[in-house]
């Protein structure tokens, strides 16, 4: 049987490529063959030495082009390199006619209605465009997942998501954390690391505002940065600021054993961006004893689970203005011991079950 994967980038580490890894894995034990259906083509050599992923055919798709039109992009792929049924791990959606098991980061139209938020409700037109799109998004994609032969969601916040849209149940399993290389490091007094993409939704400039406010306590950024003309503007406002700044510092691209150092040795790690469907950093800081502050809107604050392994905050004003409220270290012990619950054995434990239910589903069509 041929079982088609939605894994992106698995020559870098994240926890989109760990999810998918991680169900690579899965499959590969029941020896099925894969095919890996990517945003781009990426270096297996690569892959493999993250991973230990090898023997999977990897066909790339159009990096150029945004999760829906890669989706219809893979419907023609699909018709060169056919599948016998698929695994939604990441964004791309099948045809209908692939049966498919659905692994849910977020439900699509929130990201579309992400991307025209800011005009939305000051422009007609802009109003106008959102809804048109998600019109024909809806008839042409499977956004909700009522085809899909099993819905996992990755948070409880996204299950809720699903159901509040589409009227779709969903089960929930947490992503995998990959804990191995994570470890408890003496802490740096008044320490703060906020660690993401550089890219306007993670709320750089929030942490701009408290380096100015508090000077006490010392912020560091660590950021991906992919060349992209925006992000380079928000860096470069960041640059800026840390010439300003004794308290602000700004690492880019930094390898993973760096960034596990300067993660584990920090007290806290803040986490300012609303409606994540889970903060996979926010786990790997539980695990390095480092107590999150968190955003109220969103995954995050199951894994805090109310604010017994970390802080919750419910806007910027109000952080901005009581930030010494947010700053209380929980033991690094406990914060470990609450990270082992997210940890890829308990993840494949318990989605391993529905994945071979699903397969031996589809085994047992095709043979009929």
């Amino acid at each position: 049987m041929i079982v088609g994967i939605d894994g992106i980038n698995l020559d870098q580490i994240g926890g989109a490529q760990i999810d998918a890894a991680e169900i690579i894995k899965i499959v590969q034990k029941k020896n099925h063959e894969i095919r890996v259906f990517s945003n781009r083509q990426f270096n297996k050599k690569k892959m493999f030495e993250l991973y230990g992923i090898k023997d999977v055919e990897v066909i790339p798709l159009n990096p150029k082009l945004n999760v829906s039109l890669n989706s219809l992009l893979l419907r023609l792929s699909l018709k060169k390199n056919p599948v016998d049924c698929f695994i939604k791990c990441n964004w791309l959606i099948p045809p209908k006619s692939v049966p498919y098991f659905n692994f849910a980061l977020y439900p699509h139209n929130v990201f579309l209605y992400e991307k025209f938020s800011s005009q939305i409700f000051s422009s007609h037109s802009k109003r106008i465009l959102y809804w048109t799109l998600q019109i024909i998004q809806e008839r042409l994609l499977d956004v909700s997942g009522k085809n899909s032969l099993c819905n996992i969601a990755q948070s409880i916040f996204v299950k809720k998501l699903f159901w509040l849209l589409y009227k779709v149940n969903y089960k929930v399993i947490y992503p995998p954390v990959y804990q191995e290389d994570l470890y408890i490091s003496k802490k740096e007094p008044n320490s703060i690391i906020a660690i993401g993409r550089i890219s306007k939704e993670k709320r750089y400039d929030i942490i701009i505002r408290l380096a100015k406010k508090y000077p006490e306590y010392n912020f560091k950024i660590i950021g991906g940065f992919n060349y992209s003309r925006n992000d380079f503007l928000i860096l470069k406002e960041i640059m800026a600021n840390t010439k300003k700044l004794k308290n602000l510092r700004v690492n880019i691209n930094l390898s993973r054993k760096k960034l596990v150092e300067l993660l584990s040795k920090s007290q806290f790690l803040i986490h300012l961006m609303p409606y994540e469907h889970f903060g996979m950093v926010i786990a790997e800081a539980l695990a390095c004893g480092t107590t999150p502050i968190v955003h109220q809107k969103g995954g995050p604050i199951e894994l805090v689970k109310k604010s017994q392994y970390g802080s919750i905050f419910h806007n910027y004003q109000e952080l901005i203005n009581n930030f010494d409220q947010f700053l209380i270290p929980k033991s690094p012990r406990e914060l470990k011991l609450r990270a082992q619950e997210f940890s890829s054995e308990n993840f494949r434990k318990y989605i391993s079950k529905h994945i071979y239910e699903f397969l031996d589903l589809i085994s047992d069509k095709m043979a009929s």
